[in-house]
């Protein structure tokens, strides 16, 4: 059992962000879906009745995510970000990939952060899910590996802006996860659970050490 009561859940439609759901769910917290699609966040809702609904699109519209989150009269005191779409790119000539990827991938990020730091939630804990492929992607997965690079480089040195000096950070780098994104691969021997990540993340969050060194890689044998 962790200790957070309120937690905010950037990207809670997705695979990731439904596993953390549904973990925090079974440990009774109140959670803020943060995600565009509103029939998807109805039927989380339906699931677990301790969940709240904040639709919009944080990388085209964060002010309107911000003042929806100001209405909520509770401080969050956990944010975690599932978001970050994974981009393939074959060729390095074409641009339009790389624009996609550090869009979801950073500029959500961005976003984020800010929302953070604009709503006072500066002292709480912060999971952000990357990836291995940051520093170990693949041939087609440059676009993909850049943003996922810019995102980790950002966060390792975040401690060192006076605005997030109080923020716990973990980064979780996943290897392969189970997921609509990789239901097309073959071989799925090996990739990770993502209930099984959610658990782990918030296991290392809860644990009250210090997570001054931000970064947690998760693999699978």
């Amino acid at each position: 059992m962790n200790d957070f009561k309120h937690t905010l859940i950037f990207g809670a439609s997705g695979d990731v962000g439904h596993a953390f759901v549904q973990v925090l769910a079974s440990q009774s917290q109140r959670i803020s879906l943060i995600s565009r699609s509103e029939k998807k966040i109805q039927g989380l809702m339906d699931q677990y009745p301790n969940t709240y609904p904040v639709i919009g699109d944080v990388m085209t519209d964060p002010l309107d995510i911000g003042d929806k989150i100001r209405m909520i009269d509770q401080k969050a005191d956990l944010v975690i970000n599932a978001l970050g779409a994974y981009v393939k790119s074959t060729e390095l000539d074409d641009f339009d990939p790389f624009l996609i990827a550090m869009d979801s991938n950073f500029k959500c990020l961005v976003h984020i952060l800010n929302i953070i730091k604009c709503h006072a939630f500066a002292d709480a804990t912060f999971i952000n899910v990357s990836s291995i492929a940051s520093f170990a992607g693949k041939s087609d997965e440059a676009a993909y590996s850049i943003a996922k690079s810019s995102v980790d480089q950002l966060l390792s040195r975040l401690y060192l802006n006076e605005g997030f000096s109080r923020l716990r950070v973990l980064n979780l780098r996943p290897g392969a996860i189970k997921s609509a994104m990789t239901a097309d691969r073959e071989n799925q021997n090996g990739m990770i659970n993502p209930i099984e990540l959610a658990k782990l993340g918030l296991t290392v969050a809860s644990s009250g050490k210090s997570l001054r060194v931000p970064v947690l890689d998760v693999f699978k044998a």
